[in-house]
């Protein structure tokens, strides 16, 4: 299915909005979960951790360069944040 990234009106679509989100949201709570690993002494899971930083690193600057008004990055947010309390 695909999704287009601008409405009608010049911004971009929330649905983008909500899977970049989703996708950010979805990294952050994997490699918190890998770094609790080795914080735990699972050492073996440290490569995939970082792996899965850098991933979200490079989507976060996506993100800033994609979402540059601030009714964008307000929705941005609020839509990761919804997403973050998924974390288990």
């Amino acid at each position: 299915m695909a999704s287009f990234a601008l409405s009608s009106c010049g911004g971009v679509g929330a649905n983008t909005i909500e899977n970049d989100a989703k996708e950010m949201a979805e990294l952050q709570c994997a490699a918190m979960d890998l770094m609790g690993k080795v914080m735990s002494g699972d050492e073996s899971v440290m490569k995939e951790s970082q792996e899965f930083a850098k991933r979200a690193e490079e989507l976060q600057k996506e993100i800033e360069d994609k979402y540059t008004s601030e009714e964008d990055q307000k929705t941005f947010f609020a839509a990761f944040q919804k997403e973050l309390e998924k974390c288990k």
